[in-house]
């Protein structure tokens, strides 16, 4: 989730080619809740879901900057790219109205053991 989040981030970082495989992940289909429900009713035959719906609520860009530079050693980009597309995703935020939610889910997957 935290569709918002990465709106922001796209479109700061949308003229960075370092950044296309970044890109390419959040274009790509989310792993999510119900992807790792069919994962767990392979193995057990059997789960159920519940979805919590919330929001994560930011104060001010400073969180979200940190948020994004705790994912800089999930991504192979120079630290050139990452500080200017570091600047743009500021630049971006600056231009929202805080405190910015932004939505957050909580899945609970559950699953009987076959006897």
């Amino acid at each position: 989730m935290m569709k918002e989040y990465w709106v922001a981030v796209a479109k700061a970082v949308q003229d960075e080619p370092e950044f296309e495989p970044m890109l390419q992940d959040i274009r790509s289909p989310p792993y999510d809740h119900e992807h790792l429900l069919g994962l767990v009713r392979e193995a057990f035959g059997n789960a159920d879901s519940q979805v919590v719906a919330s929001a994560l609520e930011f104060p001010s860009a400073e969180p979200v900057l940190h948020y994004f530079d705790s994912m800089r050693t999930m991504h192979p980009i120079s630290d050139a790219a990452w500080e200017r597309g570091r600047a743009r995703l500021e630049a971006v935020l600056n231009t929202y109205t805080w405190p910015w939610p932004v939505s957050k889910g909580i899945a609970l997957v559950t699953a009987m053991k076959p006897d």
